[in-house]
């Protein structure tokens, strides 16, 4: 009689698992291999970058950021605090969180309003 192999269980070591951060990183990375990448490639018009290089300013290469074009006496309404952006190498990306999510500046994540506290909204 043939011997089945014993199934094994791997736990999740700690690099092993998913993250906001990792996510963010994943992101990062395919977009710089999209805007590097693709400049040579036809694709018969349907990819385009969602560059945003003329509305809104780059202000940090690499990392996400709130519209820093807005007027700072305003208030942010729920869409503004759900709008975050990227830049790299000069153009910028435009990124929306999921429904009911607020872009967290600090934590660098999409959460629940009740976890962000650096975007005053007014309702």
């Amino acid at each position: 009689m043939k011997k089945m192999p014993r199934r094994t269980t791997k736990t999740m070591s700690k690099s092993d698992q998913v993250t906001p951060r990792s996510v963010q990183y994943s992101v990062i990375v395919m977009l710089f291999l999209l805007i590097n990448f693709t400049e040579n490639v036809s694709c018969g018009g349907n990819l385009t970058k969602r560059s945003l290089k003329n509305t809104i300013s780059c202000i940090e290469d690499g990392r996400f950021y709130r519209n820093p074009e807005r007027p700072v006496h305003k208030m942010w309404s729920n869409a503004e605090c759900s709008k975050y952006y990227l830049c790299l190498e000069g153009e910028v990306f435009e990124f929306k969180c999921s429904v009911g999510l607020l872009f967290d500046v600090t934590r660098q994540i999409c959460d629940f309003k009740s976890n962000v506290d650096n975007c005053d909204i007014t309702a």
